[in-house]
């Protein structure tokens, strides 16, 4: 489930970096508060000069591999969390919303959930073949 998770956010990750990329509109309503395009191009959407988006996605990325048993997992889980506070602040700063960018600031946290969960409650060899083969 968490590399469902990380698939589903990297593909809203890599949306929101063709955005802000080019001049396209994202495909979100831009009245009140919610303004994807103001959000994805303003200044707080960067971060040591790269792109917040261009960050999600090395950590999606570098989520698929790095070993959820590693005792460096915090690193990338406070990174992970670093930027979804990040990107809420930027949009609270602003007195406005990107839905594209909630919807990868939760997929964000839900793997975090996820990868905690499966550190300290990993699913056994015997359990996953019985998972496995149930679902046959």
């Amino acid at each position: 489930m968490r590399h469902v998770i990380l698939l589903l956010t990297f593909a809203i990750l890599t949306y929101l970096t063709i955005l802000h990329a080019t001049a396209l509109p994202a495909a979100c309503p831009d009245t009140g508060p919610i303004q994807c395009n103001t959000v994805l191009h303003s200044a707080g959407s960067h971060w040591l000069g790269i792109p917040l988006v261009l960050w999600g996605l090395g950590w999606t990325v570098s989520g698929w591999f790095w070993p959820v048993r590693s005792s460096s997992i915090w690193l990338w889980i406070g990174t992970g969390l670093g930027g979804v506070v990040w990107g809420v602040s930027h949009e609270w700063a602003l007195h406005l919303l990107c839905l594209w960018c909630t919807g990868a600031q939760l997929g964000i946290l839900t793997v975090i959930g996820l990868t905690i969960a499966q550190r300290f409650h990993p699913i056994s060899a015997s359990s996953q073949e019985a998972i496995t083969h149930d679902a046959l």
